[in-house]
């Protein structure tokens, strides 16, 4: 019999929000299994997600904080992109999440911080900002490993 959820699991397991209506690509993110993996993975900030139609990207996430100054991840999908490759956006980001918590626990620096005092400053060179910056390499290897782990509902189909 597995063990019973504590009350701050519940809570953790209730912080995840995913837009109401299926993407226009046509998937939808399963809310409970992503809020499963990021108690798994030891998030403690609630996660937002929210759709864009951009063409530039697949992903972003950053670091929001609420009317009552409490931080929340935000992170946006474009649901436009094919349901393997978000699902491994959808991996890449929340390792993101993991690194930027880790970060404000370790120095003791605000979350909203890690951004701009430790991700920029990891950058690969010249030409190379993004796929040589560190966190975004830990980022693409965490996502490859987890991304067979499907975090989608296929369609509009939320069972």
């Amino acid at each position: 019999m597995p063990k019973p959820l504590t009350l701050n699991e519940i809570n953790r397991l209730l912080a995840v929000s995913v837009p109401a209506t299926p993407a226009a690509e046509g998937w939808t993110l399963n809310e409970q299994l992503i809020a499963e993996v990021a108690m798994q993975l030891g998030i403690e900030h609630p996660i937002k997600f929210r759709y864009t139609s951009s063409r530039r990207k697949h992903g972003s996430v950053a670091v929001r904080m609420d009317a009552n100054g409490n931080y929340y991840h935000r992170i946006i999908v474009n649901q436009w992109t094919p349901r393997k490759r978000i699902n491994e956006t959808i991996w890449h980001e929340l390792c993101h999440i993991v690194q930027s918590e880790d970060w404000a626990k370790r120095s003791g620096r605000p979350l909203h911080r890690w951004m701009k005092e430790t991700y920029y400053k990891a950058n690969g060179g010249y030409g190379n900002t993004y796929k040589g910056n560190l966190y975004e390499i830990q980022a693409r290897e965490f996502a490859a490993k987890k991304c067979h782990i499907m975090l989608l509902w296929e369609g509009g189909d939320t069972q």
